[in-house]
């Protein structure tokens, strides 16, 4: 593995570590954020140079969390700068904002080989099981 490569995943658990005392949702593995603390949140992200992969909205209603697959973003294969990223983000959750609505930001913690966010010739092979499992055993053979 090389020295100088970032350690993605813990710069990404830091940032979360960071912000879970502010958690809505206490159990669970969800960062649940108010619209303040989602902005404040993907301004470090963006400080800190981690890639925003997606954003997720829902209601959290008693001990349940109601998710809103219309107002959750998806940037995993938009060619997207990271600011251009965040201020969409930004701009839905003012659209949203008074609604009762929490969030949760996505940030790309060096996996995309296992989140299957890498780079295929073409859209078949993306979603073609065996090149997907040969990238998986690319990956963990690299690691």
């Amino acid at each position: 593995m090389e020295t100088d490569k970032r350690n993605l995943v813990k710069e990404v658990n830091d940032l979360e570590a960071e912000f879970r005392p502010r958690n809505l949702k206490s159990e669970g593995g969800v960062l649940a954020l108010s619209q303040a603390d989602t902005e404040e949140f993907i301004e470090e992200a963006l400080k800190r140079d981690l890639l925003i992969l997606g954003m997720d909205s829902f209601q959290i209603r008693g001990s349940s969390i109601q998710p809103f697959m219309e107002y959750s973003r998806d940037y995993s294969y938009s060619p997207m700068s990271n600011s251009e990223r965040a201020e969409a983000c930004k701009d839905l959750m003012g659209r949203l904002a008074n609604q009762g609505f929490s969030f949760e930001i996505g940030l790309d913690a060096g996996l995309g080989d296992i989140r299957m966010t890498f780079e295929a010739p073409s859209l078949r092979q993306k979603f073609d099981p065996a090149y997907r499992w040969s990238q998986l055993k690319q990956f963990f053979l690299r690691q």
